[in-house]
């Protein structure tokens, strides 16, 4: 068994167990943070460049359809349970709701970007190539 397929395999085995010992602590609110560390540590580990975990910026119309699709869920879904007549807003405390979904989207995107395809997508996808893990895993190149 060559050292990539090994890092591979004992990445994921981590990953796993340090979720299930989070989630065994009663702890399950806060497994997805956990990730992070453990990711920094791995990258620094297999030494991989920023492109080759997937660090590069994309196009404009990515991010715009990444953007207007939950918005056009959300907001459709939304719209009818307003035109349905079963939105009430009064006892809502706006500027502590505004505080939450701020802090909600700071602290979401970059822990999802870096958690799930940090450690679960990367090593799926590095096992099934070739070169094992180590070779570039951006899923559009160009």
């Amino acid at each position: 068994m060559n050292l990539a397929l090994i890092r591979a395999i004992l990445s994921v085995l981590l990953a796993i167990a340090n979720t299930a010992t989070m989630d065994a602590a009663g702890l399950a609110n806060f497994s997805a943070l956990t990730p992070f560390p453990l990711i920094v540590l791995l990258w620094a580990w297999e030494r991989d460049s920023r492109i080759s975990v997937g660090f590069v910026w994309g196009t404009p119309r990515s991010y715009l359809l990444a953007l207007a699709f939950p918005l056009l869920v959300v907001g459709s879904l939304a719209l009818t349970a307003y035109s349905a007549g079963v939105v009430d807003s009064t006892p809502t405390h706006w500027a502590k709701s505004l505080v939450n979904l701020s802090l909600t989207v700071v602290v979401t995107i970059p822990l999802a970007i870096l958690t799930e395809g940090g450690i679960f997508q990367r090593m799926a996808l590095g096992l099934s190539r070739p070169g094992g893990p180590d070779t570039d895993l951006r899923v559009n190149p160009n």
